[in-house]
């Protein structure tokens, strides 16, 4: 299965806390909050966030590779550097959209079930009041 994985700092300028649970974007068939854990071995691997995450108001929160991030699973097409692409995130307040821009990254040596290959990521910064 074709995937990238969207980085970057998302914003809360609100004075509530914001639950992110998932998303959308045309570019794949899934958009999921992803984290990484330690397995059975002691071996960090990624996996979907049961949780999802939350931002607290005023606050930030980090998606960075090998950490906290949004996967985009079952690409359409291939991502290019350069271009950019909505993804709409899915929160307790509502649908959030989100423009990001397409970057290449050297990563994609995390262990995942099956192993992704990412081909492309994305940086991207959010405010929601």
């Amino acid at each position: 299965m074709e995937m990238s994985a969207v980085f970057g700092t998302l914003v809360n300028n609100s004075d509530k806390a914001i639950h992110i649970t998932g998303g959308s974007s045309d570019v794949a068939g899934s958009v999921e909050t992803h984290e990484f854990v330690k397995d059975a071995g002691g071996n960090m691997v990624m996996q979907k966030a049961p949780n999802g995450f939350t931002i607290e108001a005023g606050k930030t929160f980090v998606l960075a590779p090998g950490a906290n991030h949004i996967m985009l699973l079952g690409l359409k097409d291939k991502l290019v550097a350069g271009d950019s692409l909505t993804v709409t995130l899915e929160t307790d307040l509502g649908q959030v959209p989100l423009s990001v821009m397409i970057r290449t990254f050297d990563g994609a040596n995390e262990t995942y079930n099956p192993s992704p290959s990412m081909s492309g990521s994305a940086s991207m910064s959010m405010s929601s009041s």
